[in-house]
């Protein structure tokens, strides 16, 4: 019983054994089979990312575009061929078109390099927005220049039918004027004729008084002569008591008797007893020297004084003008060229005079002039006229100075056709005063007569204005 169960056992050991053995080489050829698959699975799986890389890299592969693509139902590159052709039908509008083909259009828009389409889309896009607006505002420019149009025509019309209406009234005046200047043509013809025929008369008597005064001036030739030998004679009979022809103007007619400088005023040795009265200037000449004329016969000392004041054999007298660096002295002579107690100096005086230099002549100056010499001593011309004497205008013998105003303008000469009587006679009057002012220069002259004209009378007068 012992032996049969050792037997048993060394049985099943060895069944064991053999099972283990049978196990381990079946294990260690799965593990050969198993390992040479692995390594056959590892190469493959490096062939694999290999080939992977080539389309995307592991980091690529990770992005979340990427793995959002990889989790869908496509493939990458199934996406991006569908984006490809949809940007393809974007950009040229056909799917099959290539890339060299959409740089060729590209190239053909003259788009700089680096600018890309959306940028360029914008920009055209801005300037179709911008292109807009100018169209809309031009639209409204254009609106609001036909409605300036409208009115620009309405107002046209308007003037149009202002202007028809006016030149209907004016072609009516026209009418009525010329009408009224045709019946004016007939009187001014009527009146023409009558009065070219008085002028023709008027014209006759001056050329017969013209030939009158030409005989009269060739008889009056004759007797220059005679009245020069009578003008000698008449100067003759004015000889200084001292002997000598002498200039009367250039006599003392008195002397300074005393002087008072702070008043301004000095005492002359003559008064009413020497027909002296208050208005008289005085020219005032150092003893010594005694009294001058200057170059132009002048007489002007080196001070001027007025009498104020008039007593029997004196009189005072203030300064009215005196020279720089001069003084008056007791003893000093005085004189005034028109005042002589002795003799009486005869004045003619004609034209027109402006004593207060208003800036035109006047005829009232005239008599002021001709009452200074009244006043002052002197004695006027009678005209020649006044006497009734034929040849009027001619100046007396016996004169001693011929004073003229302001020598007037010489007229102009009428047009044969001038028919208002008041030029007419305006121009005959001033034809007559300007051959009266130079016949009288002409005769002063001839008869050797001093001619003074208004500056050189007052002057000579000592006329101041106060």
């Amino acid at each position: 019983m012992a032996r049969a169960r050792t037997g048993s056992s060394s049985g099943g050991m060895i069944w064991a054994v053999v099972v283990f053995a049978f196990g381990f080489v079946i294990c260690l050829v799965l593990a050969i089979i198993f390992a040479t698959q692995i390594k056959a699975a590892k190469q493959n799986e490096a062939a694999a990312v290999k080939s992977l890389d080539q389309f995307a890299t592991a980091g690529e592969r990770r992005e979340p575009d990427i793995v959002e693509i990889t989790n869908g139902t496509s493939s990458v590159v199934g996406v991006f061929r569908d984006e490809i052709t949809r940007l393809k039908q974007i950009i040229t509008g056909s799917a099959t078109s290539s890339l060299d083909a959409i740089k060729d259009e590209m190239s053909k828009l003259s788009m700089p390099d680096g600018q890309t389409l959306m940028r360029e889309i914008r920009r055209l896009r801005a300037e179709e927005d911008a292109a807009k607006d100018l169209a809309s505002e031009l639209t409204k420019k254009y609106e609001a220049a036909n409605r300036r149009a409208d009115q620009s025509e309405t107002a046209k019309n308007q003037v149009e039918k202002d202007y028809r209406g006016s030149v209907e009234s004016l072609q009516k005046e026209l009418a009525e004027l010329k009408k009224a200047a045709a019946d004016y043509e007939k009187k001014v013809a009527a009146s023409r004729a009558t009065l070219e025929q008085q002028f023709k008369g008027v014209r006759d008597d001056l050329q017969q008084q013209r030939t009158n005064s030409e005989s009269i001036l060739a008889q009056k030739d004759s007797e220059i002569d005679m009245l020069k030998k009578r003008l000698q004679s008449i100067e003759s009979s004015r000889r200084s008591p001292l002997g000598g022809q002498v200039n009367p103007a250039t006599l003392a007619d008195g002397q300074i008797d005393s002087v008072l400088p702070d008043q301004g005023r000095v005492y002359i040795n003559i008064g009413l007893t020497s027909r002296l009265i208050p208005g008289i200037t005085f020219e005032v000449f150092s003893r010594k020297t005694g009294v001058e004329t200057d170059p132009t016969g002048t007489l002007r000392g080196k001070a001027t004084i007025e009498i104020t004041n008039v007593f029997d054999t004196y009189s005072v007298a203030r300064i009215v003008r005196i020279n720089e660096n001069t003084e008056i002295f007791e003893g000093d002579i005085i004189a005034n060229a028109v005042y002589d107690p002795r003799m009486t100096m005869t004045f003619f005086v004609f034209g027109d005079f402006d004593i207060d230099h208003f800036g035109q002549s006047m005829s009232i100056d005239k008599s002021r002039i001709e009452n200074m010499i009244v006043k002052w001593g002197g004695q006027l011309a009678a005209p020649r006229e006044a006497s009734g004497d034929k040849d009027a205008g001619i100046l007396p013998f016996d004169l001693d100075f011929l004073v003229l105003g302001e020598a007037p303008k010489k007229p102009e000469t009428l047009s044969k056709d001038e028919i208002d009587p008041g030029k007419i006679e305006a121009n005959a009057e001033a034809v007559r005063k300007y051959d009266r002012y130079f016949s009288l220069v002409s005769e002063a002259k001839g008869l050797s007569i001093p001619v003074l004209n208004q500056n050189r009378f007052l002057t000579m007068v000592g006329y101041y204005k106060r």
